[in-house]
């Protein structure tokens, strides 16, 4: 599997099962990204990203493969583009097969991909409170002492009164 695709590369069931296999690697380290997540292991997180920045240049080529192919057939470059050469292309060659089992594994990754998104979110904003919290505690603001006021509050009465 080559990321470098000719302006002549043209599209097959073999293709399409290129890149469904480049998108199911994608999606296994987009799973385990939401394991570490789930997990707390954060740190670990950064061990994938090399991994995952190949990935989605592969992709990336793959998809400007589709765009180049379907371009050249008079075709929109996009997926209704390419659902109508699929269709003209037939069952025999394998190549709608190809494309259902490519479009499920995207399906799947964009979930996860959703998800940890979600998981990033909610983990950046506890630590966002946790971060105000120690900070408010650093400052004393925020802490009552036992009279009630706060301390390390500034009354000018106060400091007047003797």
């Amino acid at each position: 599997m080559s990321g470098d695709f000719a302006a002549g590369d043209g599209l097959s069931a073999e293709t399409l099962r290129e890149e469904r296999i480049v998108t199911q690697d994608f999606l296994a380290l987009l799973q385990l990204e939401q394991e570490c997540l789930l997990t707390g292991n954060a740190d670990a997180i950064g061990a994938h990203i090399e991994n995952k920045s190949a990935c989605l240049r592969k992709l990336a080529g793959h998809a400007e493969r589709r765009r180049r192919f379907l371009l050249a057939r008079q075709l929109s470059p996009d997926r209704p583009g390419m659902e109508q050469w699929v269709a003209n292309a037939g069952e025999s060659a394998g190549i709608a097969a190809e494309w259902r089992q490519l479009l499920e594994t995207t399906r799947l990754a964009r979930e996860v991909n959703e998800t940890n998104g979600s998981l990033i979110t909610a983990r950046l904003r506890s630590n966002q409170q946790a971060l105000a919290a120690l900070t408010a505690a650093a400052s004393g603001t925020g802490l009552y002492g036992r009279d009630g006021q706060a301390s390390g509050s500034r009354d000018p009465r106060r400091l007047g009164a003797a």
